[in-house]
């Protein structure tokens, strides 16, 4: 892998992130040649990096131009076969880029592979095995927090690859110019693999290599709604619409049932119509792309399609202890778990969790895992509430509570902990 590879950064006031991003380029660095890309930032963060990491190259850009403008400067750069996007709250192993490494040597067909991606401080919830597209430009990561199955249920072959973490092969960024800079955030990467499979490359997912990435680090909610909505709008003209300069008529009903629920619900709206419009306003051009491929892009996927993204939980706690704090997944008030499990933190000494468990509406069999291990299943359902009582072991802080069937809401009550 020596000299083969490049990793391109790109920071832009990332300083809460700085320390874990350099003890992962320190890992990273003896086998591959490092780039930062800082879009302006103003906290530091490139002096901090030049200080701790005196052999990358730090590109100091002018302004914050988004995360593809970001890239792009990297990559006129770059002078290795094959290039690594990283992003600032993402961490791969020298041993899991060995592995994409080797995928891409093999694979002469394929213009990039990434790992299977997990939450970072959740290491069995998976945050992207592999992007796709709806009919309505809207890009997803595959599985985004599902509870990790075994990798062998995964398929190889992958309809695009997410650019928090993928190895790409240099030959084929260039072949499309890299990123298209007018998409400032968010399915950049999902518009970058479409023009890439325009030109016959294909896209792998290697479950054995593996990474984590935090989740919403990059911006807050509101202003990612707004980035997702331009980005959609860009997507569907060069992708989905037989002409760029319009957006197709089941595109523009959908919408305007969006704004009218909106109206219904008291919620705002116009925010959405002038995001339009000027979404509207940026050159576009159609990518001819052949229909099966397409097809491949846009295809339904009711079991891989994303689960909700976490809330935002701080200061919650279940017990009166405050032993037992909620993590991803859950629906607070309530209890109820709120997408494929709900995680649990706990303190870092032994002790009993003990909980209750009932199905509000169908009943079945739920899953109780520590350590990727079932350690406890039981039915719940009608009448049958069980009351269960867990042994934590030493150093163990995550508990996920997992339903076998994925569409059954399941409430969790009388928490408790006692520590021994």
């Amino acid at each position: 892998m020596n000299n083969t590879v490049t990793v391109i950064v790109v920071t832009w006031n990332t300083g809460d992130l700085v320390y874990d991003l350099i003890d992962t380029l320190r890992e990273l660095e003896s086998g591959c040649s490092i780039i930062i890309s800082d879009n302006g930032s103003t906290d530091g963060t490139p002096d901090i990096l030049e200080e701790h990491l005196p052999d990358a190259m730090i590109l100091r850009n002018p302004e914050n131009g988004g995360f593809g403008y970001g890239n792009n400067r990297a990559l006129e750069h770059c002078r290795t076969p094959y290039v690594l996007l990283l992003n600032p709250d993402a961490r791969i192993t020298p041993q899991s880029l060995g592995k994409l490494h080797a995928a891409l040597e093999v694979h002469d067909e394929a213009a990039a592979v990434q790992p299977l991606i997990s939450h970072w401080d959740w290491q069995y919830i998976t945050l992207s095995a592999g992007t796709a597209m709806t009919h309505f430009g809207e890009g997803y990561d595959m599985r985004f927090m599902h509870f990790r199955l075994n990798a062998g249920q995964l398929p190889s072959q992958i309809p695009g690859v997410t650019a928090a973490v993928a190895l790409y092969r240099l030959e084929a960024l260039l072949e499309v110019d890299g990123f298209d800079e007018n998409i400032f955030m968010y399915f950049e990467d999902i518009d970058l693999s479409g023009r890439i499979r325009a030109k016959g490359w294909k896209f792998l997912l290697i479950p054995q290599a593996e990474a984590l990435h935090r989740s919403g680090s990059s911006s807050n909610r509101e202003s990612a709604m707004k980035w997702e909505l331009s980005s959609s709008v860009i997507l569907t003209r060069k992708f989905l619409s037989k002409n760029s300069s319009e957006l197709p008529k089941y595109w523009k009903k959908r919408e305007k049932r969006i704004w009218l629920s909106s109206i219904r619900r008291g919620e705002k709206w116009l925010w959405r119509v002038k995001c339009i419009r000027d979404a509207m306003k940026i050159p576009v051009e159609s990518i001819t792309i052949g229909k099966d491929i397409l097809s491949e892009i846009t295809a339904s996927r009711p079991q891989l399609m994303p689960y909700p993204r976490p809330e935002n939980h701080e200061g919650v706690f279940f017990d009166e202890s405050g032993l037992i704090e909620p993590g991803p997944g859950w629906s607070i008030p309530g209890n109820i778990i709120n997408g494929v499990c709900g995680c649990l933190t706990v303190p870092v000494r032994k002790g009993l969790l003990g909980f209750r468990i009932s199905a509000p509406q169908n009943g079945g069999t739920v899953s109780v895992r520590i350590d990727g291990r079932t350690v406890h299943r039981c039915f719940a359902g009608g009448k049958r509430s069980p009351e269960l009582s867990i042994h934590i072991p030493l150093n163990c802080t995550a508990v996920y509570i997992v339903p076998d069937d994925m569409t059954q809401k399941i409430r969790v009550t009388d928490f408790k902990y006692e520590t021994y």
